[in-house]
């Protein structure tokens, strides 16, 4: 609400605490200070221009299964998070009515902030806006969706998560153990391939889920502003619960002899385990002479489309493979020999 945003802080806080006193909720997304871009229209009505990039604070609570938004002007972590709260309450039908009376009261006291304001300058000719696609695409979540938090510091761990994700690709076929305090609390995913999402996708990947991992949509759209593809072949990632629920590694984009580097990225949970009796022989880049792949949790089935898909190297389909709590990387320049096929 943007009475909420423009209201004093110490006003703000005062006028909920009249409302409910030490009201508990969950961070979804903790404050965050970052930069959106400021448009504007000419006279209020043309064609829309960029005129730059602001500092904003936001931050997410969910209480009593609301949702509450907040978003602010600066570096304001405290206000943005009372903005949250106040739109999360506002939604409770306990508190809607005391709310909106908040809302009344905030608005007038700044309307005459305001007036004094037009009284000292001259009326703008430009009305200005600042854009979020976010919040269009949270209205089409119901009030209802419970939605688990991401990572709680979300700049150190998605770093160090990235770290790893670079090292199983620069070192394939090797499993990385990953760290327990870096998986994101109640998500709807395994640990590795929650903590993996949250890391690398964003407003521009299309992903596709697996039929059991359908439920983790809102939660993907909510932290990572990632759109769904409508079927495999048009998705950047595609996020796959088992070896029976990906799909055939042909139907993937794999890339063009232009841009190798476009095509599908594939997360699978294969239940890798270093200590499984399952073995591979894996050379090529990143590995000095060859390596054996212990645990890798593939199957016949895989690994024979995985040595058709290589025949078009350098285009085909990177993978990362998941288990409990390892993460391993599986380049489409890497060969593998043994166990029931050969993919060369």
């Amino acid at each position: 609400m943007a009475a909420f945003t423009l209201a004093d802080p110490a006003s703000l806080a005062e006028g909920l605490e009249r409302i409910v006193v030490a009201p508990q909720y969950d961070f979804l997304r903790r404050p965050e200070s970052g930069l959106i871009m400021v448009r504007g229209r000419v006279g209020g009505d043309g064609r829309a221009f960029n005129l730059g990039e602001m500092l904003v604070t936001r931050c997410t609570v969910q209480y009593g299964g609301r949702l509450g938004h907040g978003w602010v002007p600066g570096k304001n972590p405290r206000q943005a998070e009372l903005a949250a709260l106040g739109d999360a309450l506002a939604q409770t039908p306990e508190y809607e009515e005391a709310i909106f009376r908040l809302v009344e009261e905030l608005e007038a006291r700044h309307e005459k902030t305001r007036a004094r304001q037009r009284a000292d300058i001259k009326k703008p000719r430009f009305n200005f806006s600042p854009w979020c696609g976010e919040r269009t695409m949270m209205l089409e979540l119901t009030e209802q969706t419970q939605l688990a938090p991401g990572f709680a510091n979300y700049a150190a761990a998605s770093q160090q998560v990235f770290r790893l994700a670079l090292e199983c690709l620069s070192r394939p076929c090797r499993a990385v153990e990953f760290p327990g305090e870096l998986a994101p609390s109640g998500a709807p995913l395994p640990p590795v391939p929650a903590a993996l999402a949250l890391s690398i996708l964003d407003a521009l990947t299309p992903i596709w889920l697996s039929p059991s991992w359908r439920k983790a949509e809102n939660w993907l759209r909510f932290h990572r502003g990632c759109p769904m593809a409508a079927s495999p072949e048009e998705a950047s990632f595609v996020l796959a619960a088992s070896l029976d629920e990906l799909p055939p590694l042909a139907a993937l984009n794999q890339g063009s002899p232009r841009y190798p580097d476009s095509s599908a990225t594939v997360i699978l949970y294969s239940g890798l385990n270093p200590d499984g009796p399952d073995q591979l022989t894996a050379t090529g880049p990143g590995i000095k002479g060859s390596a054996i792949f212990q645990g890798h949790g593939l199957n016949e089935k895989f690994l024979d489309e995985r040595r058709a898909n290589r025949e078009s190297y350098p285009l085909g389909v990177d993978v990362f493979l998941a288990g409990a709590g390892f993460l391993a990387g599986l380049p489409r320049g890497v060969k593998l020999e043994g166990g029931c096929a050969l993919c060369m």
